[in-house]
């Protein structure tokens, strides 16, 4: 038990750390308003690239938008808190002394909230696939194993 639970808690750990870091980045470069207004951009770019592909009428590009506000503003009490377990792990790990029955319990508390985020993003994406046609829905499966067989297809580096 002990030979699968040290490397399992590393690992966890180690991706709480890039993830927290990750996290630390992505906090600070939104206080920046040209950095808002670039992500913005970036996210309007990429809905009317999907729009077009998938050939959406000007209903469903006003229904996904609504989609994503207001999944975006329920969602925003759990990306307040996971920023708030980020530090707190932070902390937690630059004290003098380390306290891993609290680096556990928060790794845990972490790990649920991204159980509660993932499961927002599915029922997010299930309302938008229902408001595509059968033809839309099969399109942009074919584009998603497209879009993977391209990300995955290079060669491994050579570090």
């Amino acid at each position: 038990m002990k030979r699968r639970l040290i490397p399992a808690l590393s690992l966890m750990l180690s991706m709480m750390l890039v993830g927290g870091g990750v996290a630390h980045a992505a906090g600070d470069m939104h206080e920046n308003a040209s950095a808002k207004e670039w992500s913005a951009q970036g996210k309007d770019k990429h809905f009317q690239k999907m729009a077009t592909q998938l050939k959406l009428t000007s209903v469903q590009k006003e229904q996904i938008k609504t989609l994503f506000k207001e999944a975006r503003e329920q969602n925003q009490p759990l990306r307040e808190k996971l920023a708030a377990t980020h530090k707190q792990m932070r902390e937690l790990i630059e004290a003098n002394t380390l306290d891993e029955a609290a680096v556990k319990a928060l790794a845990t508390e972490q790990g649920n909230l991204h159980v509660e985020m993932a499961m927002a993003r599915a029922r997010l994406f299930h309302q938008m696939n229902a408001l595509l046609t059968p033809e839309q829905r099969e399109l942009k499966k074919n584009l998603r194993q497209t879009n993977e067989k391209k990300r995955f297809s290079h060669a491994p580096r050579e570090w």
